[in-house]
Parts: C-alpha cells; sequence; structure tokens
C-alpha cells in the first residue's frame, strides 16, 4: 500500500508552531484571544491560535511587506475554495 503523508489540525501542532515561531527569533505573548510575534521591528497578531500566526508570518517571509495578491488570485479562491 503506498501511504503518503497526512498533518492534519489537532491539538499537537500549537506547540510545533510555537517552536518553529521561537526558532525563527520572535517573541510570543498571549493577550486575550491574541497571539502575537515580534521581531526587528515586525509585528504579527493572530486571534484564535498560533498556527494562524505561523500562517502570517509565513505569507510576510514569502511575499513580503506587499502581501497583496491579485484580483486573478481572489477570484480564483473565491471560485474553487470559498
Amino acid at each position: 500500500m503506498n501511504e503518503k503523508f497526512v498533518l492534519g489540525m489537532a491539538g499537537n501542532v500549537f506547540p510545533v508552531a510555537y517552536e518553529i515561531i521561537k526558532n525563527k527569533g520572535y517573541q510570543i505573548l498571549k493577550e486575550g484571544e491574541n497571539y502575537i510575534a515580534e521581531s526587528n521591528g515586525q509585528k504579527f497578531i493572530a486571534k484564535d491560535d498560533i498556527v494562524q500566526l505561523l500562517g502570517l508570518i509565513t505569507i510576510y517571509e514569502t511575499k513580503g511587506e506587499n502581501w497583496a495578491t491579485t484580483d486573478q488570485v481572489i477570484d480564483e479562491f473565491l471560485k474553487n475554495l470559498d
């Protein structure tokens, strides 16, 4: 049988996200429902969980300050995934 790797959202991924963010050099805070990561004048805020925070950091690291996407990608997203 050819099994493929699967990773799903579960409680055991939160400490892994924490570890990755810390290893990237961010200080992590929790204020109310918000998770906050700060480093070198950069601040990321996610509501609800630390995996969202890692996602925001990844968006910034991938796209930079001009992180917004095109109307074409937005339309594709709305058509296929929303």
